[in-house]
């Protein structure tokens, strides 16, 4: 199984100094700096059942697409040889 804590603890980080750089630019209205202030990232960006159906749905998409293109060339090469009566 894959620990994704570090993952999520530099996306944490990453949200963290965007926010801190966002206030800094939202200074002059009040209002706005408040409702950023109160704002935090959620504690989990990463789900591993997710991503692990993601890997295994691009993997197959993948396989499929490598799959067509050979098959595509087995048409080719056999409407040749039928062509050419072999």
């Amino acid at each position: 199984m894959v620990d994704l804590d570090n993952i999520n603890k530099a996306f944490q980080d990453g949200l963290q100094l965007t926010k801190g750089a966002v206030l800094r630019q939202l200074m002059t209205d009040e209002a706005l700096f408040d409702r950023v202030e109160q704002w935090s990232p959620p504690t989990c960006l990463l789900d591993a059942g997710v991503l692990r159906q993601s890997i295994a749905d691009g993997a197959w998409a993948t396989a499929y697409g490598q799959y067509c293109t050979w098959h595509k060339g087995e048409d080719k090469r056999y409407a040749l040889r039928h062509r050419q009566g072999k």
